[in-house]
């Protein structure tokens, strides 16, 4: 059988459980699930992508301590890397798990994923513009890509999608994952698009549960 698939899939899973903030006054409270959701999230989707795409391939950064730290330069760093590699026809799916946070300095606030390596005095923070940088075609990554898929599993993640008013988006809440992650993967296939997935709106906290 001959194999016609040409497009590739590049999945980049982010996982910043443990902050490791020294500060012994008021830290940035570590979570119990975000390594777990971002390591069990890139095998169900590599599963699903294995049967639509010519090849996979997966970066997992957690703070787990096997795996490379999810710092706001090896963030960077990884998808320089996917960028290198990048086709036009190619699919790239980025999944944030941590806190987010809001900044009220910025004019009208502008959501934040906190990195690891953040304090609450000092955040190492990715906005929209420093991820539409990383994301362009004439940004320092030279990503191809024209097909997209970010998710955010953040506390006040909505306000991500106000920040992209242009983009496509969808709100996670009550979707079934399996089998809806399984439709936006096999649609991008042939699709140019950017789809933005958040966990909460830009008012909401996101509750971490075991399952």
């Amino acid at each position: 059988e001959i194999d016609d698939r040409k497009a590739n899939f590049y999945g980049l899973f982010i996982g910043v459980e443990n902050y490791n903030d020294t500060d012994t006054i008021d830290p940035i409270e570590n979570l119990n699930w975000a390594d777990e959701d971002a390591k069990e999230l890139s095998k169900v989707i590599e599963a699903c992508a294995q049967n639509r795409f010519k090849e996979v391939y997966i970066t997992l950064l957690t703070t787990e301590t096997d795996s490379l730290l999810p710092t706001f330069k090896n963030i960077k760093e990884a998808l320089r890397d996917i960028g290198l590699k990048s086709k036009p026809d190619d699919v790239l799916m980025i999944f944030f798990s941590g806190h987010g946070d809001v900044d009220e300095k910025k004019t009208e606030g502008e959501f934040e994923f906190i990195c690891y390596g953040s304090t609450k005095k000092e955040y190492r923070g990715i906005n929209k513009d420093i991820l539409s940088s990383w994301l362009s075609q004439e940004g320092p990554n030279k990503m191809k890509f024209q097909k997209h898929i970010i998710i955010f599993d953040a506390c006040k993640s909505g306000k991500y999608l106000v920040d992209n008013r242009g983009d496509k988006a969808l709100s996670s809440r009550g979707v079934e994952f399996d089998n809806k992650y399984r439709q936006y993967i096999e649609g991008l296939e042939t699709n140019t698009a950017t789809l933005i997935l958040a966990a909460g709106t830009e008012e909401e906290k996101v509750y971490e549960h075991e399952d």
